[in-house]
């Protein structure tokens, strides 16, 4: 076994969402439970925005998605990544996200944490998305 296909082991063991984005909040890769939370095959999440794969309401208020419309400027997501690329750091803040999910709307409570790190000389960052509902 190669010591890529260990470490996707080892992250599939870990039962909390990790989203691996790019500076464009692109998804680049996940682990098991980010695929269950998210409920769409790897090709379906594969290279949208975090957004997008989430179904944030925000993202269908335009054409081309999330990061664009209006409301996303204020969104904690985009401004994470954007500061974990701006100055390497680790950034973790509570936020509350709409999400849109068999025609009804849901709010969710979620403590979202961006860790940098460096694959093949790439920037890219690990969002983590944890249940925080009973976080006040």
């Amino acid at each position: 076994m190669d010591i890529v296909s260990s470490c996707d082991v080892s992250l599939d063991t870990i039962a909390i969402p990790l989203v691996v984005v790019d500076d464009e909040i692109r998804v680049k890769d996940f682990n098991f439970a980010a695929s269950l939370f998210l409920g769409s095959n790897r090709d379906e999440i594969l290279n949208k925005r975090a957004g997008d794969a989430l179904q944030c309401i925000n993202s269908f208020y335009t054409d081309d998605g999330c990061s664009n419309s209006p409301e996303c400027s204020n969104c904690v997501i985009k401004k994470s990544v954007a500061d974990c690329y701006d100055g390497g750091t680790i950034v973790q803040k509570l936020t509350k996200l709409y999400v849109k999910s068999e025609n009804k709307v849901t709010r969710h409570t979620f403590l979202i944490t961006v860790y940098p790190f460096l694959e093949y000389d790439y920037l890219l960052a690990l969002l983590i998305i944890e249940d925080a509902k009973n976080v006040t």
